[in-house]
């Protein structure tokens, strides 16, 4: 959503509410699909700037610092799938204490 109203902001597209909207609503149900992998994020950002009558040459402004971007993502997403999976395997009683803490 910041690289897309980034470029919007370049481009001089002026971003009414209903833009927003349409906006917020892309980007969630992207975020809904995008896989843990660096660099789907582009992707997701090719998607999102083209019903907003951004040209597609501009991804070319954050292709550069999109790698390092996707990276972090990326593992923010993993790091949340762990915490989730060791929670429900925590209630479930799955964790073996001894081997979790190196005992």
């Amino acid at each position: 959503m910041v690289a897309g109203l980034f470029l919007a902001r370049i481009y001089g597209i002026d971003m009414t509410w209903a833009l927003l909207a349409k906006m917020m609503f892309s980007v969630f149900v992207l975020s809904i699909g995008a896989p843990g992998v660096p660099g789907s994020g582009l992707v997701c950002l090719s998607v999102l700037i083209i019903p907003l009558g951004i040209p597609v040459e501009a991804l070319g402004l954050v292709m550069g610092i999109d790698s390092i971007m996707g990276m972090f993502r990326a593992m923010s997403n993993v790091t949340g799938d762990v915490a989730v999976t060791l929670a429900v395997a925590k209630t479930e009683n799955a964790v073996d204490k001894n081997i979790y803490y190196g005992k």
